[in-house]
């Protein structure tokens, strides 16, 4: 068996939290498949973990020189809407796809009379929205989301209320709800390796994609009220604040000189940095699909501040080991308390949803059992027109 799985990002080496959900989408599939990888964004120098039996990883080469107009246009590849000439030789019995990337996959679906499993649905047209793109971007981008829907022949849903969205708009049958679940290995509370940030006081981390519009969103929240109420409350100095992440955040942060934020850049890995700090905070705004990084902190055993819209999308147990919080008053609110005393949270998660928790390979078997029913179907007209010739 083989599968071809187009995305627009290079997802290896991982060092994001779509990364490490892809990571996990590719090892069990590479259980019972070989498993090749394409992408169409190029990411020279990427730093992260590397597991030890990684997929082939390919890149699509550009016929327009779209990187240097804009990082967009390289990761969609228009021309590609009508140009398979770069992925004309690829070979498949599945194909698995995210959305922007559809227009890429049906054409080795097409090539191989293979079927498409769209992945990582996550209501994208709403997180476009929230990321600031105007209605000439995200409405458009709805209407291609629930064609895509109904065209593939399987899917995979991030959380309970994106299975809902995608059970709403094509059949329920083909939509599995497929979680992320943090690698025990690297995000274990169990694990003895963790970043000594210094033990003199609570140190508060932010991490994440620093280039994505969400996360700049939330280190200018960081930087220009969270951290001067800290200091009005005179609490700051109790309190360290750490970021890391991949990503070149905006040269106008000036991270690297902020005497107030533990700048550290790019790591090798997330989970040594997460089990050495005492809390996550993730004051992010942006609803879209679920926050990865509040999962890898709750397995950490970490306790997490985070804005209601980060906890979208997450089940009803890890919402109790989560303090919520609106403003920078909340937040300081809660790290106060935990100034007071660090908390260990986190644990086991239970489903409280009607959608069934699946794999990947679930979404394998129903993409090539649709294909069947419709070469069956295909061939029953087949047979009825020349019957009646």
């Amino acid at each position: 068996m083989k599968i071809a799985y187009v995305d627009a990002f290079q997802n290896l080496p991982v060092n994001s939290g779509t990364d490490w959900y892809t990571l996990q989408l590719l090892t069990d599939l590479m259980a019972s498949a070989d498993v090749h990888l394409y992408h169409t964004q190029k990411v020279n120098g990427k730093r992260g973990y590397v597991p030890k039996n990684a997929v082939t990883q390919e890149y699509i080469p550009q016929r327009i020189a779209w990187s240097r107009i804009s990082s967009t246009l390289e990761q969609l590849r228009p021309e590609m809407l009508l140009d398979k000439s770069g992925i004309d030789s690829v070979d498949a019995d599945v194909v698995f796809t995210r959305i922007f990337s559809y227009h890429i996959a049906r054409h080795i679906a097409k090539a191989n009379d293979a079927p498409i499993v769209l992945v990582m649905q996550n209501v994208e047209w709403e997180y476009l929205k929230h990321e600031g793109y105007t209605p000439l971007v995200y409405a458009p981008a709805r209407l291609y989301e629930e064609y895509v829907l109904k065209r593939a022949d399987a899917v995979t849903a991030l959380s309970p209320r994106d299975y809902a969205f995608a059970t709403a708009r094509t059949s329920a049958e083909k939509v599995f709800y497929v979680p992320y679940e943090p690698n025990s290995q690297i995000f274990g509370s169990d694990n003895t390796s963790r970043y000594d940030y210094g033990h003199d006081k609570l140190n508060a981390l932010f991490y994440g994609s620093l280039d994505r519009h969400h996360n700049v969103a939330a280190l200018e929240f960081i930087k220009h009220e969270l951290i001067p109420k800290l200091k009005e409350c005179k609490v700051f100095d109790s309190i360290r604040v750490n970021v890391f992440g991949s990503g070149a955040p905006p040269g106008a942060l000036d991270l690297k000189n902020d005497a107030d934020i533990n700048y550290l850049g790019q790591v090798e890995s997330p989970g040594p940095y997460i089990r050495g700090s005492d809390v996550v905070i993730v004051p992010v705004r942006n609803p879209g699909g679920v926050k990865v990084r509040v999962l890898e902190a709750l397995s950490c055993h970490k306790p997490v501040i985070a804005f209601p819209e980060a906890t979208v999308g997450l089940e009803d147990e890890p919402l109790t080991a989560i303090a919520v919080a609106n403003t920078a008053e909340g937040f300081v609110d809660a790290l106060k308390s935990l100034t007071q005393k660090v908390r260990s949270l986190g644990g086991t998660r239970s489903i409280q949803s009607s959608a069934t928790v699946a794999t990947a390979r679930d979404a394998m078997y129903c993409a090539l059992e649709q294909k069947t029913k419709r070469k069956k179907v295909g061939e029953h007209w087949h047979t009825l027109f020349h019957t009646s010739k």
